[in-house]
């Protein structure tokens, strides 16, 4: 075994060498993963019944609060005890469960130390203090959950931003291979999810290099054109859109130039690419279009995913429909469902394969 072992880190190290990514026979063979993001309560029987009926293999389970508030989360303690409510909730009721049911789960780390600043960076690209305790937090985590079958992997930072110049090695990726080097020390096996710069945005990724470790998951956000998706959801977007739209250029070719920049990275060093979160608002004409090309383009290309969001809020929810955030009603069936459990069922993976 010990052999066995040395063989398999002399591997991974010259494929490191070659700035490749590289990944354990386990995790390389892994199955394709398709599911959802869970809000951050506690979940019922009920939830992952539904989804298990669904087909849904992944789950992203969010710790987060004070969603993009400034000044907030500067407390370190106090931050430690709402991270320690978090994790026994997730371990209690999401974990265990999911386990049960033969589901993954990835661990969202979806509100950083320190929060972010009126730019709505985060300060502990900026801040030592809160850098340091970004990687205490994730060691912390890490020995905590070892081992544990259910795990997809340790989901850093939820959508990181830094637009202005950090230390060297307090940079977006330069903190996040910190924290994952940490996690290493502690879990040698466990994947490790890393997120690109600009909110978590496909065009980051022209920008992105493979970490030095093994194991380690790249994941992009995908809510292009974003006036479509968040249309009257986001101040800037105050207007109805529709999707496809020929006039803006908006179709499945759009969307696959959009993550190009995504596909380029995951050919030209091998990695493994994880969707963390996709939508289209409840109301968006076409919704369901939109749901079914981001799709087919993500089994295309053999990336995992997880739709935004599960039972959070309606206006993501496929279980609710209405023409605006204040007149949502529930919906047992719509063609956003339909989209979605289609995804679910691998019938875009089937039609690719045609």
């Amino acid at each position: 075994m010990k052999t066995l072992l040395l063989a398999l880190c002399a591997t991974v190290f010259s494929r490191v060498l070659a700035d490749a990514a590289c990944y354990t026979p386990d995790v390389e063979a892994q199955p394709r993963l398709r599911g959802v993001m869970l809000p951050g309560r506690a979940m019922e029987e009920d939830d992952f019944e539904t989804l298990k009926s669904w087909g849904v293999t992944l789950l992203r389970y969010q710790m987060t609060r004070n969603w993009l508030r400034v000044g907030t989360d500067r407390d370190l303690d106090d931050f430690d005890r709402w991270l320690e409510r978090k994790l026994d909730n997730f371990d209690k009721n999401v974990l265990s469960a999911a386990e049960r049911h033969g589901i993954k789960v990835v661990l969202d780390l979806h509100t950083p130390p320190g929060g972010r600043d009126k730019s709505r960076d985060m300060n502990m690209f900026y801040e030592e203090k809160y850098a340091e305790h970004f990687v205490t937090t994730w060691r912390r985590i890490a020995r905590r959950f070892k081992g544990r079958a259910g795990l997809y992997g340790y989901d850093l930072i939820n959508e990181p931003s830094q637009t202005k110049p950090a230390k060297q090695g307090m940079d977006c990726m330069g903190l996040q291979l910190a924290a994952a080097r940490a996690v290493r020390e502690e879990d040698p096996m466990t994947p490790i999810v890393v997120e690109s710069n600009n909110w978590a945005s496909p065009s980051a990724f022209r920008r992105m290099e493979p970490l030095p470790l093994t194991n380690v998951v790249y994941q992009v956000h995908m809510y292009e054109p974003t006036a479509f998706t968040h249309q009257r959801v986001l101040k800037d977007f105050p207007h109805a859109a529709r999707y496809p739209d020929s006039e803006k250029g908006w179709n499945k070719d759009f969307l696959r130039r959009k993550l190009q920049p995504v596909r380029d990275f995951q050919l030209a060093h091998g990695a493994k690419i994880y969707v963390g979160e996709f939508s289209a608002i409840a109301w968006a004409e076409g919704a369901d279009q939109y749901l079914a090309d981001c799709i087919s383009l993500f089994e295309e290309y053999g990336w995992d995913w997880s739709y935004h969001a599960f039972r959070e809020w309606q206006g993501w929810s496929v279980e609710h429909e209405g023409p605006d955030a204040n007149h949502m009603a529930p919906s047992a069936d719509n063609p956003r469902k339909g989209a979605l459990l289609k995804g679910f069922g691998g019938d875009f993976a089937k039609e690719d394969d045609k």
